[in-house]
């Protein structure tokens, strides 16, 4: 076996710039990020629900399955759901809060609530695409704080001299894998 050997600051530099990548992309690509996670959820549930049907649990399978279908066919829509059902919480939590509350900073926190509940209502999809804008932002900002604490960092010199070895599998000397439907007609 082959053995690799990383510095540390190379691998801390190379995680924070993905979080920063992903945070620009999160930024610049809010919609089509969503969308994506939402094929990725879907593709998820799809071999989820194949796995319970040749389980057994065909009916969970399907229902899995369905729902995988739905994501894939109604993305936008199902992202607009979940704000939706979010604003609605939020709004009853307002109101109550706005008829329970006796404090006048209690009751301008909860008229802004309320506003806050019917623009998610109204606009759910935008809401959840201006929720992932702002995650992509701070990832973003979060990524290149990093990334600029490392640079300058006088810790730096320590950095290089502390290595991770990892070890590099040649597929030759890799055992055999063991099939486990050889061994179902075992009693």
């Amino acid at each position: 076996m082959k053995k690799l050997k990383l510095p540390v600051s190379i691998i801390r530099f190379a995680t924070n710039l993905i979080i920063a990548l992903s945070g620009l992309i999160l930024l610049i690509f809010p919609e089509t990020s969503l969308v994506t996670v939402c094929f990725i959820l879907g593709i998820t549930m799809l071999i989820k629900g194949i796995s319970r049907i040749t389980s057994g649990s065909v009916v969970s399978g399907v229902f899995v399955i369905i729902l995988a279908i739905i994501l894939f066919l109604h993305p936008k829509t199902l992202l607009s759901v979940f704000p939706f059902i979010i604003g609605l919480i939020v709004l009853g939590y307002a109101i109550f809060s706005l008829k329970n509350k006796k404090k006048l900073s209690n009751k301008i926190s909860a008229v802004l609530m309320i506003i806050c509940a019917v623009a998610i209502i109204i606009a759910p999809f935008k809401f959840a695409t201006a929720v992932t804008s702002i995650t992509g932002a701070v990832l973003l900002v979060l990524g290149l704080v990093l990334i600029i604490s490392q640079i300058t960092s006088k810790k730096k010199n320590n950095e290089t001299k502390d290595v991770v070895e990892t070890e590099i599998i040649d597929l030759e000397d890799a055992p055999e894998i063991i099939d486990v439907t050889d061994f179902k007609d075992i009693d």
